[in-house]
């Protein structure tokens, strides 16, 4: 608790602010069946906390392009509920009095809107950053990214076996199917998280391969932000649903480069990458096959030189 407070201030006197933005695309596969886009992303910031978060609906689900809207947003408020306890902050309770209050709204939203158990299935991955430190939290597949001050990018790409990934809805909704299909809940192995680094130059290494029990995923893996790097490290932090890796004849370190290539900004800087990435891919036949979401939040401080004009860059999938 004391390092909270004192982080609070440090961040204040040098006049730290979060931006948030976020975006979501159809992909190709429902465009052409004339299924909804069942990806969703939403993003808040100020200069005390930002949030930004991603959800993916289940495609063998029902009304998921609702239940994915449902998830991030009853998520995105029981964040808030939770982080307003300065007590829980940081410790091992507060992700559980997230996914309580979470349920709790799950629950009332069936009665109230009439939606089904397999309407919600939707996975989540979520940021909450704070002066004093921040989390990413992965519940179910997809990928995180970290922007360094330097250009380089450390990416984690998180797949379940056999394209099974959990959902937070099995809480509320009961999860025994779910456990029996990875082989129970002490079940090792069940979900593979990938840790790659771009240099900012040239190279894009393979830095780890970690397996993650069933128990572990349940429980959504957590990244730890902490506050010195946010402030002299991190430019921005992203969540992308797993469409990043379903894009024609891109790899998805490729696609997560691009769509963090940002050279304006202002305002929905994060709407306007992914947009001109999408239309750079198109025009050479490409594009993504399933549906794609992110979520950005940009950390500025003082010392951050800023640059809203638009220009040339080298795009990471050819000159633009």
């Amino acid at each position: 608790m004391t390092h909270l407070c004192t982080a609070r201030i440090f961040f204040k006197e040098e006049n730290m602010q979060f931006y948030g933005d976020s975006f979501f695309h159809i992909g190709q596969s429902h465009l052409t069946t004339g299924k909804p886009c069942q990806d969703y992303a939403l993003a808040e910031a100020d200069t005390e906390v930002a949030y930004a978060m991603v959800a993916d609906g289940c495609s063998s689900g029902e009304r998921t392009d609702i239940g994915a809207r449902i998830v991030a947003l009853t998520t995105m408020t029981a964040m808030k509920q939770a982080e307003k306890k300065q007590t829980i902050l940081f410790t091992e309770q507060f992700f559980p009095q997230v996914d309580a209050w979470r349920e709790q709204a799950l629950t009332a939203t069936q009665t109230l809107l009439g939606v089904t158990p397999l309407d919600l299935l939707a996975t989540c991955i979520s940021i909450m950053l704070t002066p004093g430190g921040g989390y990413v939290r992965i519940e179910g597949d997809g990928v995180a990214a970290i922007k360094y001050r330097t250009g380089a990018i450390r990416m984690f790409r998180f797949d379940w076996n056999n394209n099974m990934p959990f959902y937070p809805a099995y809480r509320t909704l009961g999860m025994q199917l779910f456990v029996r299909a990875h082989g129970g809940i002490a079940a090792e192995e069940c979900l593979r998280e990938e840790v790659w680094l771009w240099d900012g130059i040239e190279q894009c290494v393979q830095e780890q391969v970690r397996m993650h029990s069933a128990q572990e995923g349940i429980a959504g893996i957590k990244l730890m932000l902490e506050a010195e790097e946010l402030v002299k490290e991190i430019a921005c932090v992203a969540v992308f649903s797993d469409g990043v890796c379903q894009i024609d004849g891109v790899t998805w370190q490729d696609a997560v480069r691009e769509f963090l290539a940002f050279k304006n900004m202002a305002g929905e800087f994060a709407k306007r990458r992914m947009i001109r990435g999408i239309k750079d891919l198109h025009k050479i036949g490409r594009g993504p096959m399933d549906d794609i979401a992110y979520a950005v939040i940009r950390v500025e401080t003082q010392q951050d030189e800023e640059n809203h004009e638009d220009g040339k860059y080298e795009s990471a999938l050819g000159r633009t």
